[in-house]
This record gives structure tokens, sequence and C-alpha cells, in this order.
């Protein structure tokens, strides 16, 4: 009896154990459900394009399904039905995450399981610019967005063509572990922590060579000129991100404004205004507004930018959400005077960049020099989820101001001009050295125009100016059409009479300052 009964409680205890064990899965897996409910409702009340219920599930079946059988987890998914309504589909979703959790506790370790299922849902929508973020990735995109302290070394990379396409120093960071360590721009990172860098992304990079505060990072460095590779040990320090890079490059006697947008972020518009008054303050003549390598950022930083350089109230973009009209995007008041300004473009210009390029071209207030651009035309919104982790969910499209879809076409630049060189804005770089080119031609025109104009002749009335066109001894001639027109940079009110003279079959276009007829100095 005694044997009986100490068996039965020895039972009791094991049976209590296991529906303990079954109690706390339950609570965890119902907590991580609630990251897959927060991403289901955003693909429900925020995606571009209703998408069956169905559907986002059977996306994120397959991919569970994919991930279990990787890592050898147990539990057989069920068919999805079709037709489900939203409510239905949670409830299937929520029961079948629930039994996979129980059978395989483990799955709930770092939120695995949620996340394979939202990658899933990412997946099954087919859009390459929805994209789930874990929480570290998601970390670094707020802090590179934001301009925000983070660890890191302190070096601008790239991957540069005349290397091989291998990850290369752009520019060291001054008072930066990397400056202080004697990093040069066109040193080639062969190898980050005895990692080989070959095939690397830029993003593979620098989630390398970010870090903890202190921590310690090793670089096998290959230089021009230098037989051997060498390694440097850095120490990661606070390295604060600024999203403009600017200095004054001289050329054949004229000043010009060199300025590289590296991200639309939040302090872009303070950052750029500060560049620009520099380099004003240092005589620049113009702008070159490098975009090269611009993957975008914040639509709002780029209407930022454009109202720099057009008239107040001017188009930007129009955005397309759904189930909601066009939003207009219209530049904001700026006082700043108008300078002759080229802009850079490539391959990897995307999103705000292709925004402000558009906005410039349209309005033929820049010329684009470079090549084509990546050709995103859509708009992303980035959310937070309840464990860290982010998402970029597609919201809208947008198009140009004279309402064109650059949405996998991308823009194509004024001149074409393929990358030669061994670093942006060099004595190498082709596509900049186009740039200066077509920025001195600008300047040269605009000092023409000014001079032309200071001489135009003035008039109070029409009389004088048939008396005008009368001396200039070539006969009686016949005016075709006349058009008013503001002057710039100077802001003179003028008028073109397009006139055809006896002695010339052409029509001509002769310019009239009208400042003195309304009384006004010009």
């Amino acid at each position: 009896m005694t044997i009986i009964r100490r068996f039965v409680l020895v039972a009791s205890l094991v049976t209590s154990l296991a529906l303990t064990s079954v109690a706390d899965v339950g609570t965890d897996a119902k907590d991580s459900f609630k990251v897959v409910q927060n991403m289901f409702e955003l693909v429900r009340s925020e995606y571009i394009e209703e998408k069956p219920p169905s559907d986002i599930v059977k996306g994120a079946f397959e991919a569970l399904s994919k991930g279990m059988k990787e890592k050898g987890y147990t539990y057989q998914l069920p068919a999805v039905p079709d037709g489900m309504s939203m409510s239905e589909a949670e409830k299937f979703l929520s029961q079948n995450f629930l039994k996979v959790a129980e059978s395989n506790p483990q799955v709930l370790k770092d939120n695995w399981l949620a996340h394979r299922v939202i990658q899933g849902m990412v997946e099954g929508l087919g859009d390459r610019y929805t994209v789930f973020m874990e929480p570290d990735d998601y970390r670094r995109l707020r802090e590179s967005m934001n301009g925000g302290n983070f660890g890191g070394v302190g070096i601008y990379i790239e991957l540069n063509r005349e290397n091989g396409g291998r990850l290369t120093v752009a520019k060291p960071i001054p008072d930066t572990p990397a400056s202080d360590a004697g990093l040069q721009t066109g040193d080639v990172i062969l190898a980050i922590n005895d990692e080989s860098t070959v095939g690397f992304t830029i993003d593979d990079a620098q989630e390398r060579l970010r870090g903890p505060l202190g921590s310690p990072v090793k670089l096998k460095i290959r230089r021009l000129n230098q037989a051997r590779p060498f390694d440097v040990t850095l120490k990661r320090d606070k390295i604060k991100v600024s999203s403009v890079m600017s200095r004054l490059r001289t050329a054949e006697g004229h000043k010009l404004g060199y300025i590289r947008l590296q991200m639309f972020g939040e302090r872009t518009d303070q950052e750029l205004e500060e560049a620009m008054r520099k380099l004003d303050h240092q005589g620049a003549e113009g702008y070159i507004l490098d975009l090269r390598n611009n993957g975008g950022g914040y639509i709002i930083s780029a209407v930022d930018v454009v109202s720099k350089f057009l008239p107040t109230g001017s188009v930007v973009t129009s955005v397309e959400e759904r189930g909601a009209g066009n939003k207009i995007y219209r530049t904001r008041p700026s006082l700043r005077k108008a300078k002759p300004l080229v802009l850079l473009v490539n391959q990897n210009s995307a999103s705000a960049s292709e925004i402000t390029a558009a906005a410039l071209s349209d309005y033929e207030r820049a010329q684009l020099i470079g090549v084509k651009t990546f050709g995103k035309g859509s708009v992303q919104k980035i959310f937070s989820l309840p464990d860290g982790s982010g998402v970029k969910i597609t919201t809208a499209h947008y198009h140009t101001p004279k309402g064109k879809d650059i949405n996998e076409v991308g823009i194509e630049p004024n001149q074409e001009v393929e990358f030669e060189g061994r670093s942006y804005a060099s004595k190498t770089d082709t596509q900049f050295l186009s740039a200066a080119k077509q920025l001195l031609q600008e300047i040269r025109s605009e000092e023409a125009r000014t001079a032309a104009s200071s001489s135009l002749p003035s008039a109070r009335t029409g009389v004088e100016q048939w008396r005008y066109l009368l001396s200039l001894g070539r006969g009686t001639p016949k005016i075709i059409d006349r058009n008013y027109i503001l002057g710039n940079p100077d802001g003179k009110l003028l008028e073109d009479l397009k006139v055809v003279f006896p002695d010339s079959t052409s029509p001509e276009v002769i310019r009239f300052d009208l400042g003195p007829a309304l009384g006004i100095s010009s």
C-alpha cells in the first residue's frame, strides 16, 4: 500500500510539473504571438495593396514550415483554407502558433517562432521593399536615420569597382578610432575579425564594424603602394553620423560648392543648411549636389532639400496611399538666392534621392549627370514591434511633379557618364569632373546673362519700345508676340518682344527692362 501511495504521489507530482511547464509555454507563446498580431494588423491596415487574409497566413506557414524543417522541429502545419475573413485568419494562425510552441518550446527562444512567421508574411507579399528587421538590425537603422551615437570605428565605406568591388574606405571621419589609427581613403578592407570581406555588402560590413563601446575590432588592410597587407585593431567608440559632407573646390578661377548627401535623415535639413551657409561664406558660385549611393530616407527630408532650390509652393512629389487620394508635397519658404546647380546620380540613388532628382529635373532647375537611378517609386513607413524588432512596409507610390512613375524604371540623367576613378569627388572621378565642367558652363552663362541684362534697353511705354526698334536702323519691324518674365536671380521684370525686321526672314527676340515703366529700380 505504501509503495502504491508513493507511486501515486510521484505520478501526481510529475503531472503537476508537466502541467506547469505547458502553462508556462502557453503564457510565453501568447506573449510572443502579440508581436505577430501587431504585424498582422499592419499588413491589414497599412500595406499599399489589400491582401486576402488566407494569402497572408499561407505566406507565414510556408516560411515557418521551411524553417522548422531546417532546424529539425516537429509539427505538421495544416493546409490553409481559402476565403477566410481577417478574424478567422488570425484565429487560425493563433491556434497553430500555440500548438507549434507547445510541441517545440525551444522555438520561443529569442522569439524565433514569431520572427519566422512575420518573415513569412513579408515574403508572401512579394514586395522587396517591405522588410522585417530583427531587433539589432532595427536598432542600427534607427541610429543611422536619426544621426545618433553608436559604437563604431568612424569610416565611410564603399564597394569600389576599381578595387574589384572590394570593401574600401571612402573617407575616415576626423577624431575617430579610424582616423587616429591612420586609415586612409582608398584603403581596402580585406577582412574584419579574420573574416574575409569577399562578397560583403555595405550592410554586412556595417554589422561587423559596429558593436559595444570599447570592444575591439581587427581589420586587415591593403594599401596602395604597399607590398603587404597589414592588421590594425581599433577600439569602438561613439560615432556621430552626419548625413552631409561638403567642401569648396576651385576650377579655372571659379569656386564650386561640393555637397554629398549620405542619406535623408532627421537632421539632413539642418546639416545641409549649415553646409550651404559655410560654402556661401567661402564664395561658392554654384553647387554640385552628390546623391550617388544615397538609398534615400525620409520623404519630408527630400522636401526640405528641394525647398532650398525651387520657389515656394512648387510641387515636389505626389504620393498615393491605399484608400486615399494623392497627397501633394510642396516646397517650403526659402530666402536662399538661386545659384547654378548640378546633380550627381548613379544606379544606387533611390527613393528620396530620386524624389529630389526628379523634382529638380522636372523643373529644369538642375542637370543630372551620372547613370540611370535605381527606380524605386514606392514609399515605406517604419514601424516598431513590441519585442524591439521592426518592419518597413510599403504604404504608397509616388510620382514626379510631371506625373511620371519611375518605379522599376529609374531616372535617366541629362548626361550619361560612367564612374571611373579611385574615390568620389577625386581628380580621377569622371562623373564629378563632368559635373564640375557643367557647373562651370552654367556659372559663366549666368555671368553673361547678368552682364547682358545690365545693359538692356528700358522702356516706360510701348511708344518708347517702338522708337528703340526703329533706332536700330533695320526698317519697320513686325511685332509677332510679347512675353513677360521675371528675371533670375535679380528679380527684374522683363518683356520679350518677338519681331521680324525687313532685312531678315527669321524672328528675333528683343528684351526690355520694364522696371522704369513700373517706377521701380532695376
